[in-house]
């Protein structure tokens, strides 16, 4: 791996483990693209497989709560997007004349 790309690590900061820390995505398959690059803290790569996606609703937000476990390891985690932008862009094709535009 080079040097200039840097895989998401559950022990980060950043890592979407709370509605607080969600990461914000545009469309959905951002969601699986980010599980794909995620390194669990046995070492395995694009090693978390979902168990349950629900939707969860919280102060005027949208968030998918994935439910995940590490294949190589058995670790469970679950991760949190923000998806307030995929339901905006659905409503936007909603409207009157709408349907002229992509999500």
């Amino acid at each position: 791996m080079s040097d200039e790309v840097r895989r998401p690590h559950l022990t980060d900061a950043d890592c979407p483990t709370s509605m607080q820390s969600a990461i914000a995505v545009r469309d959905v398959s951002e969601e699986y693209a980010w599980l794909q690059g995620l390194e669990c803290t046995c070492g395995g790569v694009g090693s978390f497989r979902l168990n349950v996606q629900a939707l969860v609703q919280e102060e005027g937000s949208n968030f998918d709560a994935l439910d995940c476990t590490c294949a190589q390891c058995g670790e469970q985690r679950s991760f949190f997007f923000n998806v307030d932008a995929v339901f905006a862009a659905y409503a936007a094709l909603l409207r009157p004349g709408g349907g002229d535009r992509k999500p």
